[in-house]
């Protein structure tokens, strides 16, 4: 193959080849290039440069660029010739990313983005300048779009948060409206059926009754019980809509209980011509520790379901031992009907709230479709499940089964105590704080026929002076029973002011008798200084049981002079509060006592004096503990803390005072131990 034979090359051709050539990259790039002379008349605008301008002028210098070009700055302003990019790089200036806006012939305007240098030969002089630029337009439309999206998306986000939170506010002002309506409504049904069923009870005891008048007055009772389930029941659901609603586990028989909750049936079914049967397995476990009150519940509601729906035949009660795991004993309990049954189609609506199976149901049998709503809630607390197996015009079966762990056997009794007798002797003096002419007479007969001497005022102000009158004629009462809602000053106000008094008078024993029995009020009853609560309409024994529970025995110990103490020489423990405790539980139970009250006082007091609902919390938590063991200058001082926390008064020295005695009675503590 012969090669291209070289010819001679003419300068000034090679010069015109070397032109043409870089014309044609210029023009191929997709930047603009517009290029100089050393004096900054253009000499040379490409392609680009010309779609981006919509024009392309030559032999134009710096004093025209705006001009010439139509060039503006950002905010739309003439651009002065002298401060463009391309007459600052003729100056000999480099100028990066500079921003400037063009307006096209055509009307279009331009965002252009360039960069500008000067042009310097080979011996270093300046011999021009270059401005190299881009059409940025496209990419600022986009941009300014997406700001645009950004900031209505930001308002429309704004704006459901602000729904959101208007709808939250309205949900809990309607939650908190309901709460108050409930409690209001609670208080007016339970004020008068508390008249209805104590004056009924009172009259049911007499022994002079006709057949036909105590016939009736079983129906009357009947009614108002009838009653008191709905608004209990009314009331249950709020607390479960409310997550209010908690168990209070304790060791009890699980067998008492059981047979219990029959008595309180049969009676009903047996005038209905009802059969009631029960079978329980011997191998029951004799105390189990759980909810006993809840237990009792969940099965009088499916037993007087049982009676409601069963017009001729028998409802049997069957509780069995299933097995033994690390957990407890798992127990199965069935309620079984020949009553009228129920459709399996029908069978999901039953433990759907405010439903019955179906509306003729509810015209025949009435009730508010809650009870297995909370049958199956509390199952679902206590950790069971709840089912229903049922024929229609045959009976039905509804069970639940429950794991309960082991409970402990009562290590103490008190054979011959009287509940109204305090350990003196003497009858019990209780104060009924009562502005309810009928309630103030219904109390009084209640608690007089049990031995109580009552005196009665009519309002918070009246019981403060009462109290404190009582104690300074050496008569002090045992028990306060205070109503919440009275004339002048109420239950609550009257509670913190007897709690604010110097000892012994602000140690003694105040027990709510309210209606108000939402969780939120019994909180605030305890907040105020409350030791205790009875509900309206209250049951006679529920009432007795909670005055000897503040009054017998056991009671939270009230101050006593430093003489009582063992020796003498130890003020922390009073010695026969102490003594009379370890006689009556053992040194055993004792013991374990006193470890827990050691532990308490180590835990406890580590917040910050500034947060006093801590401060509050803590101190309440010890003053009837420490007063049970016999530590009652610890059990006084943290009342007055507990006062002083929800008042104004300044904390620190009476949290000093108790650094000291908790070093006391720590040390007391690991005294009695070694002992």
């Amino acid at each position: 193959m012969q090669p291209f034979p070289r010819l001679p090359i003419d300068p000034a051709d090679q010069t015109e080849v070397a032109a043409a050539t870089q014309s044609i990259i210029l023009n191929q790039l997709a930047e603009g290039v517009i290029v100089t002379d050393a004096v900054g008349r253009i000499t040379m605008v490409n392609g680009a440069a010309a779609a981006i301008h919509g024009v392309a002028r030559l032999d134009i210098v710096p004093d025209s660029y705006s001009d010439t070009y139509q060039l503006f700055t950002e905010d739309g302003r003439p651009y002065p010739p002298l401060d463009l990019p391309l007459a600052r790089a003729v100056r000999g200036e480099t100028v990066r990313e500079a921003r400037w806006r063009i307006v096209r012939p055509d009307g279009v305007e331009v965002l252009a983005i360039g960069n500008a240098q000067p042009l310097r030969g080979a011996d270093g002089k300046q011999i021009g300048a270059v401005l190299t630029l881009r059409d940025e337009t496209a990419r600022e439309s986009a941009e300014r779009a997406l700001f645009e999206l950004n900031a209505t998306l930001a308002q429309r986000v704004e704006e459901q948060t602000r729904v959101a939170e208007q709808a939250r506010i309205e949900a809990e002002r309607a939650s908190e409206a309901k709460s108050d309506f409930l409690a209001a409504m609670s208080h007016e049904i339970r004020t008068p059926l508390n008249g209805i069923l104590g004056y009924a009870d009172l009259l049911l005891d007499g022994r002079h009754l006709e057949a036909e008048d105590q016939r009736r007055l079983q129906l009357i009772q009947g009614c108002g019980a009838a009653l008191l389930t709905v608004v209990d029941d009314i009331l249950d659901f709020s607390k479960i809509e409310a997550g209010q609603l908690t168990l209070d586990s304790v060791s009890f028989p699980l067998v008492s209980v059981i047979d219990n909750t029959v008595s309180i049936v049969r009676g009903g079914a047996l005038k209905s011509g009802l059969q009631i049967e029960t079978r329980i397995d011997p191998d029951l476990p004799a105390f189990v520790h759980g909810d006993a009150s809840r237990l009792r519940q969940v099965l009088l509601n499916l037993l007087n379901n049982a009676v409601k729906f069963t017009p001729l035949g028998s409802v049997t009660l069957m509780v069995r031992r299933e097995g033994t795991d690390e957990r407890g004993y798992d127990l199965r309990f069935e309620v079984t009907d020949t009553g009228i049954g129920i459709d399996p189609a029908q069978q999901d609506r039953l433990f759907k709230r405010f439903s019955q199976v179906d509306g003729s149901i509810s015209r025949r049998f009435g009730g508010t479709g809650l009870g297995l709503v909370i049958c199956r809630h509390l199952l679902s607390l206590m950790g069971g499940e709840i089912g229903v197996e049922s024929r229609e015009g045959v009976g039905s079966t509804f069970w639940f089964t429950l794991t309960l762990p082991p409970g402990e056997w009562p290590t103490i009794e008190h054979p011959g105590a009287a509940v109204d007798i305090d350990m003196g002797g003497r009858p019990l003096r209780l104060l009924l704080a009562e502005d309810v002419p009928l309630n103030q007479e219904l109390a009084c007969a209640v608690l007089e026929a049990q031995g109580y001497l009552v005196d009665v005022v009519e309002d918070g102000a009246e019981a403060i002076v009462a109290v404190e009158a009582a104690l300074k004629q050496g008569r002090a009462y045992d028990l306060v029973l205070m109503d919440v809602q009275m004339p002048v000053m109420d239950g609550l106000t009257a509670t913190r002011h007897i709690r604010a008094l110097q000892s012994p008078v602000c140690d003694v024993p105040i027990v709510a008798m309210t209606a108000n029995v939402l969780p939120k009020q019994i909180e605030d009853l305890r907040a105020a200084g409350m030791d205790d609560h009875v509900g309206k309409p209250f049951r006679r024994a529920d009432l007795y049981a909670t005055i000897a529970r503040w009054t017998g025995p056991q009671r939270e110990a009230r101050p006593a002079p430093a003489s009582a103490t063992t020796d003498g020489s130890n003020t922390a423990l009073d010695g026969a509060v102490f003594g009379a405790l370890k006689d009556g539980f053992g040194a055993e139970r004792v013991a374990a006592l006193l470890d827990l009250m050691g532990a308490e006082l180590r835990d406890r007091f580590r917040s910050d004096e500034d947060d006093r609902v801590q401060v509050a919390h803590d101190a309440h938590a010890l003053v009837s503990a420490a007063g049970m063991l016999g530590f009652t200058r610890l059990s006084r001082l943290c009342r007055e803390i507990e006062a002083a926390a929800h008042g104004d008064a300044d904390l620190l020295p009476l949290i000093h005072q108790l650094e000291i005695q908790r070093a006391e009675v720590l040390g007391t503590i690991h005294e009695l131990k070694a002992a």
